[in-house]
């Protein structure tokens, strides 16, 4: 029988199954360092921050295609960032909708970002920074919802679904300038019936659970646990054990300490417990691996790379901080990765250029077009290079084929220094 290695944790009043636990470390390796300020590839920290603000950026999340997504919170924008950790796309909000740049929790769409501002503040924005839906339960016209938690709240590109207490559930979206809002046997409608032909994918059964191409859409891991419990016909309250590693019990009530952090391409979950921990589930539900980290490097939640790299973010006064665990309890969906994302990283350079305003041209020659120019400092990515140097004056270099603005174009390898 396959070795039962879930229900990864039972939080208690002290947490002492937890502290208690040998959970073995991964040594995080640093792969990027950002300067404080107000330039395209900069991230601000504000010293005198608003009370309960973060200093500095406040969440990050990776896109289905790799990119990273920063909330550079006092630069009142979110930065979209290359494989080379190079900004590309800088997303401002609009002076309204500033509040969505301090969300805690980032999670990425091919058109729009979903934020969590706070247990009880939600909002969707698009790839151009305005702003799509915003749910705010403090208002008085939400009342009669039950207090949030905001593990209980999902989204699917422009929807926002709340449970409630009794079990019934709640979705949100615009229809022109009006906020809707369906509960219950409306929703079942909505999903159904997808009027707008933008729920492909999304169904939902007779207990209000949600699921995308039959798998769980939940945010909380007591439902996500018991989705598993049910599947197996597992008793609640029976523990498994194993070469002394325990499983416990699924959480008796939501905790605001354990967060859905991401998931990888091949469909593994990933959940942060109390800013130390995660927990790697596989899409059958059974425990890839648990592992304590150092908190000392994570300012935000961690985010998951599809490859199932995790990365931390870290700041102060003099840089903000990227670093990474590389998936190696998955390794063979890490490659799969790779290899499917075509033009992988893994088999590029890194390289970083050595003088100002140096031309990235249409082909490997002075008679090309100019695409633009890159400067001292930059980090590219060499994709490829010719076979023969050519000499221009009293310098003699190959080209280098790089990733510029979304394209790609060559320079000339006397100005690029490969790392």
């Amino acid at each position: 029988m396959k070795r039962i290695y879930w229900m990864a944790l039972l939080l208690i009043t002290y947490l002492y199954p937890v502290v208690a636990e040998p959970y073995h470390r991964y040594q995080e390796e640093e792969v990027a360092t950002f300067s404080i300020g107000k330039e395209r590839n900069e991230f601000m920290y504000k010293k005198n921050h608003d009370p309960g603000a973060n200093a500095g950026p406040s969440s990050m999340a990776f896109s289905k295609e790799g990119e990273l997504f920063i909330s550079d919170t006092w630069n009142y924008a979110i930065k979209g960032l290359n494989q080379l950790w190079s900004v590309e796309e800088v997303i401002g909000c609009k002076d309204e909708y500033y509040n969505f740049l301090e969300s805690y929790f980032l999670e990425v769409d091919t058109a729009t970002i979903f934020g969590m501002q706070s247990s009880n503040a939600y909002g969707i924005v698009n790839r151009q920074g305005e702003k799509v839906i915003e749910i705010d339960f403090h208002l008085d016209s939400m009342a009669e919802i039950r207090e949030k938690d905001a593990s209980n709240v999902v989204s699917y590109k422009r929807y926002i679904f709340q449970w409630l207490k009794d079990g019934g559930i709640v979705c949100f979206y615009k229809e022109g300038e009006e906020t809707k809002e369906v509960r219950n046997e409306e929703v079942q409608e909505l999903i159904k019936n997808d009027p707008r032909g933008d729920l492909a994918g999304l169904s939902i059964n007779e207990e209000n659970r949600l699921f995308i191409e039959g798998r769980p859409l939940t945010r909380d891991y007591k439902t996500y646990i018991q989705y598993f419990l049910d599947t197996y016909n597992i008793e609640e309250d029976l523990q498994y054990r194993d070469d002394k590693r325990h499983i416990f019990r699924p959480l008796k009530q939501t905790s605001g300490n354990l967060s859905l952090i991401g998931e990888d391409s091949d469909g593994n979950w990933y959940w942060d417990v109390l800013r130390k921990y995660v927990f790697i589930f596989n899409k059958e539900g059974w425990v890839l691996d648990v592992f304590q980290y150092d908190d000392n490097i994570s300012s935000t939640l961690p985010a998951v790379h599809p490859s199932g790299d995790i990365y931390f973010l870290d700041y102060d006064t003099e840089g903000v901080y990227l670093y990474r665990i590389e998936n190696v309890w998955d390794a063979e969906g890490r490659g799969a990765w790779y290899e499917s994302a075509g033009e992988s990283s893994l088999n590029y350079v890194d390289g970083v250029v050595n003088d100002d305003r140096v031309r990235v041209r249409t082909a490997p020659n002075l008679e090309s077009d100019t695409l633009g120019y890159v400067n001292r400092g930059d980090a590219v990515m060499i994709k490829d290079e010719t076979k023969e140097l050519m000499k221009i004056g009293d310098m003699e270099a190959v080209w280098y084929r790089i990733g510029f603005e979304g394209k790609e174009g060559w320079v000339y390898g006397w100005f690029v220094d490969k790392k």
